[in-house]
């Protein structure tokens, strides 16, 4: 998949080409120490008269993600380039991807042309987004802010987060949130940043207009996905299913972690917002029961922080 638009076979094996070349010609000059210590996502970078460029390895090596930008135009937008820098934004870019679809690897096998439209389709959206000149550091450096607490506060958003697994045994993984800062994460710290990002950056600011309305009817809180409607017993189907992200799971027994698919409740009361994660089936009726428990015990939470 390429973003160069009007480019026909000749350009994109031309590019392609380069890009394999680049890779098997330094990996001539790595020792086989460093090749058996390989990072998750391994990479190249190399610089040309006319442009600067960098490649990440992704899933055993299998695909390549690759950025090439030109220094003419870079010179005259007054943009230095820090090509880690870049390196970082292309493996934030993949696994944005590999959170919402899963790897490439078995997409790919499932349906090789659905696998190439959706490559384009989010590639050609998401990179455009990208806007490098003004990201924020945490992106850059694929990070995610935390909010510190006082002890007895930390306690209570720890002790929220207990209650709510023991009641609710359907809830696997947790992740929460006040304003624009993590409190508490039970997901693993590989999916952390993506999850923060997305939550932070699209989720949060595409429904603040709509929370801002609610609020000013009720001070109960409200989920941010899935079905406007929670009283019916309807199935989830359609408009009103859950969102699902391919998240990390630790597996004890082989001491691996393993790319797993669930489904996402996002539930949010003053500023405080709680990311559920299932592999189970949700219905409406859990819903409403999450809704009743969280309506009262995250607004007290949240207040609680927003008095600290």
């Amino acid at each position: 998949m390429l973003t160069k638009r009007k480019c026909g076979s000749a350009c994109r094996a031309e590019i392609t080409g380069f890009a394999e070349a680049v890779v098997n010609f330094t990996d001539n000059f790595v020792s086989p120490r460093d090749q058996a210590d390989k990072p998750e996502f391994p990479f190249r970078t190399v610089s040309t008269q006319k442009s600067d460029h960098v490649y990440i390895q992704v899933e055993d090596c299998e695909f390549l993600v690759g950025l090439a930008l030109s220094k003419i135009q870079n010179a005259a937008a007054e943009y230095s380039l820090f090509l880690p820098a870049i390196q970082n934004v292309l493996i934030g870019a993949y696994k944005m991807f590999r959170l919402f679809f899963g790897e490439f690897s078995s997409f790919r096998k499932k349906n090789l042309q659905k696998f190439k439209e959706r490559l384009e389709y989010f590639f050609g959206r998401y990179l455009p987004l990208l806007k490098l000149h003004r990201m924020p550091l945490l992106d850059y450096l694929n990070g995610a802010a935390f909010l510190p607490l006082s002890g007895p506060t930390y306690l209570n958003v720890v002790s929220l987060s207990s209650e709510l697994v023991e009641e609710f045994p359907a809830i696997q993984k947790i992740l929460i949130l006040y304003q624009d800062k993590v409190l508490y994460y039970s997901i693993s710290r590989r999916d952390l940043p993506s999850l923060f990002r997305y939550l932070t950056q699209s989720l949060l600011p595409m429904t603040i207009g709509d929370e801002l309305d609610y609020q000013s009817r009720s001070t109960h809180g409200r989920f941010l996905r899935g079905p406007s409607d929670i009283t019916i017993d309807a199935p989830l189907t359609g408009d009103d299913a859950l969102p699902t992200v391919h998240i990390y799971n630790y597996n004890e027994a082989e001491d691996t972690e393993e790319l797993v698919k669930y489904q996402m409740m996002v539930y949010r009361s003053l500023n405080a917002t709680v990311c559920m994660f299932t592999t189970e089936e949700v219905t409406r009726r859990l819903m409403r029961n999450i809704d009743s428990y969280l309506g009262s015990e995250l607004s007290k939470v949240a207040s609680q922080i927003g008095d600290w």
